[in-house]
């Protein structure tokens, strides 16, 4: 063969080659395009759903997903079937176009006579089929998360789309993983938001008892009070009738002068405030009160539950000891919520000292006699003691609140029952005197504060309950 021949040969196969080479370039540029782009639809996909507050109902979630298909394979149509949870059967939750979601429905039942809907759930991938009649391609998919079957995804193919890339398929796959993982977690939201709605009403509930049960202490206590308020004002009526009556006899014998007189009518004033005092502050502590909390004084709350109480201790013969702190910094709280858990645990000293002499009663131990004190009461406040044990409360250092001590000498409470004693409706009295509210109701209130309430000591001589209350400003 001649030379000139040899380079003739060549020069077309060059050419080819060369061509072969554009062309392939060419397919395989837009090849990686598409990946890219088809990459970048999937990684989009999975944030259409993170927020779900925006998300009206799942149709939303459905058609971002149809969307995102359509930008991926060309279809003729498309329908999301999803599963009823209630029945467990599928049915077509959105169609594209919708003209076609008859033929696609009658194409699922006919695969699923077949038998063929089963295998392509099993194989959770997609799956090219057949329609009934042979003449067109359906791509089923199912749409699950990881442990749970959502729905299936069926997609009619054109006429001149038969071949679909294995980068399209799997793209279709994380597309539809994604939907299922959307709907699940949508779901999902919607069953937290029903439940958060349902607590926040328990919580009211909750909160609307928990006021109703400090009202119906309140009024347990008043119920208590009433005997020792009556002797609380039948002293200063005594006083005021007899300086009236003295008044009167004086001055129709005409034996007074203005100044006498004036002395006179001091004790009547005196006694009269006393009186006015003891019942507005009745009247002011049984009110249904949530007032916002304010600076308030101990040491005034507790001058004020003897106010109510003192006379009452007093006929029982129980010494009252106060080594109240002089200077005691002011805590931020409510004022008539904190009197009604002192006012409670007062009250429960001195029946836990009546309880103790009824016991010597019946054991014919003796008692002292009516002039001799038979109980004591100790109250006392100061600030809060530093040491390992307790250094702190609430996320506060120990130097920064006030402790509050009630120490009684009656026969203090038992191990098995130390335990309970903060319990609704437990209580250690008999039966028709004691709700077992007080306790409970005081603990919730001292919670309330910020505080905590408790038991710092027990046994055959007595008991001390402990308040500790913050010092520094707290919320409500």
């Amino acid at each position: 063969m001649s030379a000139k021949r040899k380079k003739e040969k060549i020069i077309p196969y060059r050419k080819e080659r060369t061509q072969y080479l554009e062309e392939r370039i060419q397919y395989l540029e837009e090849v990686n395009r598409y990946t890219l782009d088809a990459l970048e639809l999937a990684a989009f996909m999975g944030n259409f759903y993170t927020d779900f507050n925006k998300l009206g109902n799942i149709s939303m979630l459905l058609d971002e997903t149809i969307s995102r298909i359509q930008r991926l394979i060309r279809l003729q149509a498309m329908v999301l079937f999803l599963v009823d949870e209630d029945t467990k059967d599928i049915f077509p939750a959105k169609a594209e176009p919708e003209s076609y979601s008859p033929y696609i429905q009658s194409e699922v039942d006919f695969l699923i006579e077949k038998g063929t809907y089963a295998w392509a759930v099993r194989e959770r991938r997609p799956v090219v089929v057949s329609t009934e009649d042979y003449k067109k391609k359906l791509i089923v998919h199912v749409i699950a998360t990881s442990h749970r079957i959502r729905g299936m995804f069926v997609g009619l193919l054109e006429k001149d789309k038969t071949d679909i890339s294995d980068i399209s398929l799997s793209l279709l796959s994380i597309i539809l993983l994604n939907s299922a993982n959307a709907i699940e977690n949508f779901e999902l939201y919607n069953v937290i938001k029903k439940r958060e709605k349902t607590l926040k009403q328990a919580f009211k509930e909750l909160k609307d008892t928990q006021a109703q049960l400090i009202q119906s202490g309140k009024l347990a206590s008043i119920g208590e009070l009433a005997a020792g308020i009556a002797h609380e004002l039948n002293q200063p009526l005594m006083v005021l009738r007899g300086n009236v009556q003295l008044i009167k006899r004086s001055m129709r014998k005409n034996i007074l002068n203005m100044d006498e007189l004036t002395k006179q009518f001091e004790p009547i004033e005196r006694n009269t405030k006393r009186m006015m005092n003891i019942i507005n502050h009745l009247i002011i502590f049984s009110r249904q009160s949530e007032s916002k909390s304010s600076s308030v004084n101990i040491n005034k709350i507790i001058e004020d539950c003897f106010l109510m109480l003192g006379e009452q201790l007093r006929l029982r013969n129980i010494e009252i000891r106060k080594d109240l702190s002089a200077d005691l910094p002011q805590i931020h709280g409510n004022a008539n919520q904190l009197e009604q858990v002192f006012l409670n645990l007062i009250s429960n000293a001195r029946d836990t000292i009546e309880a103790r002499d009824e016991e010597r009663r019946t054991r014919n131990d003796p008692i002292k006699g009516r002039n001799e004190f038979r109980g004591r009461l100790e109250i006392t406040t100061r600030m809060g003691e530093t040491d390992n044990q307790q250094s702190t409360i609430n996320n506060r250092q120990s130097k920064d609140f006030i402790e509050i001590l009630f120490k009684d000498n009656g026969g203090g409470i038992s191990a098995d029952k130390g335990d309970k004693i903060f319990d609704p409706f437990f209580t250690t009295k008999e039966v028709g005197k004691g709700t077992g509210l007080g306790l409970s109701i005081s603990y919730g209130i001292i919670e309330k504060h910020k505080g905590r309430i408790e038991v710092a000591d027990t046994g055959p001589d007595g008991t001390t309950f402990r308040i500790k209350l913050p010092v520094l400003n707290i919320e409500d």
